[in-house]
């Protein structure tokens, strides 16, 4: 590969390269490439819980039911929880995880559910 140095428009210098850009090439879906038995799947699945399991971060957004507690919740708190994760997941396409929580903490205090939220003046 042959190069080249040129100056940009700043005046500083840079390599480029006359290599000829290749053509855009069409891939295969990595669905369409590789299949899964059933039985695999279970055991990626199962696997990928059980790493989950014992390496999740305790974040305030997230759930954490026993298994001896009661699996039917109130559609009051299925909302609340779906309200939350929203929240969160708004914040966190700005920030790193770390930052974010100290700011999801708050904003749930001030609005705990999306009513409380519609409720609060453009100004707050």
């Amino acid at each position: 590969m042959s190069e080249k140095k040129k100056k940009n428009m700043r005046g500083r210098s840079t390599v480029a390269a006359s290599k000829k850009l290749q053509p855009f090439v069409e891939m295969e879906d990595i669905e369409d490439a590789i299949s899964f038995s059933k039985d695999e799947t279970h055991k990626l699945r199962v696997s990928l819980l059980n790493w989950y399991d014992l390496n999740r971060r305790d974040l305030p957004w997230r759930s954490h039911q026993r298994e001896d507690e009661e699996k039917q919740e109130e559609e009051e708190e299925v909302e609340r929880r779906a309200y939350g994760v929203w929240v969160s997941e708004v914040m966190l396409q700005q920030t790193r995880v770390q930052t974010v929580i100290a700011y999801y903490n708050r904003w749930m205090q001030k609005w705990p559910t999306i009513y409380h939220l519609a409720q609060a003046s453009l100004e707050v």
